[in-house]
């Protein structure tokens, strides 16, 4: 039981320390978050992936890997946790900000605010493009 401790112990005090390399460096905000709210893989997996299915949506591409996405059952499971449905989200519709606040508060719960999240993936350049439309259009 020492060992477990003491392994647990190392790793808070390995995170404190990489806190200290982003908290003064802008240019990871996203993943600043994950770090300060202990973000899970499995929660960042799916904000990821949800924003790859939004992206098609919003520039509407259709292409083998977006139409074969329903039948990806590994992101079916995944988002299932979260009480998401991947027929839900794969829909000919441009995303709008009220579809991405529901999916925040699905994985990350009702006290994430989906314009402050959208702002961090903006400073971060993932899918920003999206992501200022998002916000401008909230």
């Amino acid at each position: 039981m020492a060992n477990l401790e003491t392994e647990i112990s190392l790793l808070k005090y390995k995170m404190k320390l990489l806190m200290f390399f982003i908290d003064d460096n802008d240019e990871y905000p996203f993943f600043q978050f994950c770090l300060n709210y202990d973000i899970r893989e499995e929660q960042e997996k799916a904000l990821i992936k949800i924003l790859g299915i939004y992206n098609y949506r919003y520039k509407g591409v259709e292409n083998e890997f977006h139409k074969n996405g329903v039948l990806d059952n590994d992101l079916k499971g995944l988002l299932s946790s979260f009480n998401l449905k991947l027929e839900d989200l794969y829909v000919e519709l441009i995303p709008t900000f009220q579809d991405f606040q529901k999916v925040v508060s699905s994985i990350f719960g009702t006290d994430t605010k989906a314009d402050s999240l959208l702002g961090k993936l903006i400073k971060q350049s993932i899918h920003e493009e999206l992501c200022e439309y998002l916000l401008k259009n909230k």
